[in-house]
């Protein structure tokens, strides 16, 4: 297994590829509660109640927004999106803030998700935010071993706290 992040906008097809990751995403993100993005019965994206079939071309080119694909060798099986302090709307406590973050379920457990956010830490070395929706046991059960292990000793001063919709986090990197 050889497991590697790159940016969305040096894919060749990374718009198809990311939308054919982002139809299930949406759908899991749904049934844990986030009603953000809805997918449609004609399998159009609706983002915020509007519909825009160009959603996730825009990941390349928003100021302050970092798409990347996840890959397992050669295969496209997931992808990840970091904001920076930059991005409109921004948690301003951090510097950047893991946004979205997926594996193909057929890919899970094989270490493909943590080698991939090992390797984003890599490339934003400093103080960090997430989220995690309370419906979302994928999620729940993920981050906490991810950023707990042996490998997530490259964090400090991690801090958690849960409110009624979701558990957040807040970690430092060791640069």
């Amino acid at each position: 297994m050889t497991v590697s992040i790159r940016p969305l906008a040096a894919v060749e097809n990374g718009a198809a590829i990311i939308r054919r990751l982002f139809v299930p995403y949406v759908a899991h993100m749904h049934a844990s509660g986030s009603f953000f993005f809805e997918v449609m019965d004609d399998g159009r994206i609706e983002p915020g109640g509007d519909t825009d079939a160009d959603a996730i071309e825009a990941l390349k080119i928003l100021p302050g927004m970092h798409g990347f694909l996840i890959y397992d060798g050669d295969s496209p099986v997931g992808f990840s999106v970091i904001l920076d302090k930059t991005f409109p709307h921004y948690p301003a406590h951090t510097n950047f803030h893991q946004s979205e973050f997926y594996v193909d379920p057929h890919c899970r457990q094989k270490g493909i998700g943590r080698a991939a956010f090992l390797a984003s830490l890599k490339l934003f070395p400093d103080d960090w935010s997430m989220e995690i929706l309370l419906g979302n046991q994928v999620a729940k059960t993920f981050w906490p071993q991810v950023l707990t292990t042996e490998e997530g000793k490259a964090l400090i001063n991690l801090q958690q706290h849960q409110d009624e919709q979701a558990i957040h986090y807040q970690f430092d990197t060791i640069t």
